[in-house]
């Protein structure tokens, strides 16, 4: 007898958790981030700082040149062991700038990029947690990824939510960001 309470009981429960509907909504967070990406200036950031570090960048070939130069109007007044071990200092300098220099720019723009991008992935993810606790929603899931977007699209309770317009606008051509470094 109790056996068969406890498999009353069970298959009760059990239909119950899995009758309950489930509500699915999802959201297109890529638009989301493009738009936070202009509200708050981050490919202007970006581009500031990808100008700094072309400057440095110029700088430090124009710093090399300068000594490549030097070297030229030397190589008459020193000794030629004295000019090979310069040109070969010069060589391992410019090596050093490319194998070193330039990808720790790159490295130091995709870090700045992480920084700027990571308090606005941040805001998003709340967003979506309150619309989706505020609406009951089980799952979200992002539009990006979704092979079938069934469910309700709560992209634009997410950017109204943030302090969007509930449309998305534009996203400028790569804002100029695209530089010698490949960032």
């Amino acid at each position: 007898m109790k056996k068969s309470i406890l498999i009353v009981v069970l298959t009760f429960s059990v239909s119950m958790v899995f009758g309950q509907k489930q509500k699915i909504g999802h959201v297109n967070t890529t638009e989301i981030m493009e738009s936070m990406y202009i509200k708050d200036s981050i490919q202007f950031k970006l581009m500031e700082f990808r100008k700094q570090l072309e400057k440095e960048s110029m700088y430090l070939q124009q710093e090399l040149q300068e000594r490549e130069y030097g070297l030229q109007k030397l190589k008459d007044s020193i000794s030629e062991e004295s000019f090979n071990n310069l040109v070969q200092r010069l060589q391992q300098d410019y090596s050093e700038f490319q194998t070193v220099t330039l990808p720790n720019m790159q490295k130091r723009f995709q870090l700045k990029e992480l920084d700027l991008v990571k308090p606005i992935e941040e805001k998003i993810t709340k967003a979506i947690e309150k619309i989706a606790k505020e609406n009951s929603f089980t799952y979200i899931i992002s539009k990006e990824t979704a092979l079938f977007a069934g469910g309700d699209d709560i992209t634009k309770l997410v950017r109204l939510e943030l302090g969007l317009p509930e449309e998305a606008e534009p996203l400028p051509l790569n804002g100029g960001i695209q530089s010698q470094f490949g960032y």
